[in-house]
């Protein structure tokens, strides 16, 4: 039904054929579930989008890959996350991995590095192991009482 201010009104599917465009000069509301095959893009700068694949979503700025979610719940950041304030564990059993990052030609490392002169705070209810190389070897063990126990020289 078209009313006489222009308005058309339709119960049930409206399909359309061929490619359209489906305008409104303020926001567009959908009542239920919105579907979308592959994309959702910005108007008026396109090569900003959301790609919707089996399972997973990816996240575009400058038609460059940002953001990857998948099935298993995993994030995949293509840059740097910057973090502005503290971030928490949910769990006892969690852990935090950093990954190693290049720094020269010949080195591979992970920083910690504190901002400022702020320092960098380690903390346990018990005990701080430090573990070197992939075997897992134990070189430095620090108790709750602030015992400090070697594996080599010190």
């Amino acid at each position: 039904r078209i009313a006489t201010d222009g308005t058309a009104t339709f119960s049930g599917n409206v399909a359309t054929t061929g490619t359209g465009t489906i305008t409104s000069v303020s926001s567009l509301t959908a009542g239920g579930t919105l579907y979308v095959d592959e994309n959702i893009r910005h108007t008026d700068d396109t090569n900003n989008y959301i790609n919707f694949t089996t399972d997973t979503q990816r996240y575009y700025t400058d038609n460059t890959l940002a953001l990857t979610l998948n099935s298993s719940q995993n994030a995949t950041f293509a840059g740097d996350i910057n973090l502005a304030k503290t971030v928490g564990l949910a769990n006892r059993t969690a852990k935090l991995y950093i990954d190693v990052d290049t720094h020269s030609s010949s080195a591979e490392y992970t920083t910690l590095e504190a901002g400022g002169d702020r320092g960098i705070d380690i903390r346990s209810q018990s005990v701080i192991r430090h573990y070197v190389d992939n075997a897992n070897r134990l070189a430095l063990t620090l108790d709750a009482s602030a015992n400090a126990t070697f594996a080599g020289k010190a």
